[in-house]
């Protein structure tokens, strides 16, 4: 499911750069969103968004595509730590017993 989930992210966020409706933008990140709470190696998808803001998408300026790129950081940036956050939050720890790791 989080494989799936990670395409769908990747496939709107490239209709979203060819198309620029807002829909596929808010597709992607509830895609990233769900990715994540279906397995935690979804937390690394703004990093392929962020290559993809930079080199795909219809020809346009170079500064547009890093103010893009810039915007997905902050974003994945936000959502990363909100993440960690709630479970700090909830488990009082930011990795599980699984880990071996003391947090």
């Amino acid at each position: 499911m989080g494989l799936g989930l990670s395409l769908l992210a990747l496939i709107s966020y490239d209709v979203y750069l060819h198309d620029g409706r807002r829909r596929f933008l808010v597709l992607t990140w509830l895609t990233v969103v769900l990715c994540t709470l279906t397995k935690e190696i979804g937390i690394t998808l703004p990093g392929p968004l962020c290559v993809m803001a930079l080199l795909c998408g219809p020809p346009r300026p170079l500064s547009q595509r890093v103010r893009q790129a810039g915007t997905v950081v902050l974003v994945g940036a936000l959502f990363i730590a909100a993440y960690f956050g709630v479970r700090w939050a909830i488990f009082g720890r930011l990795t599980g017993g699984y880990s071996g790791w003391p947090t």
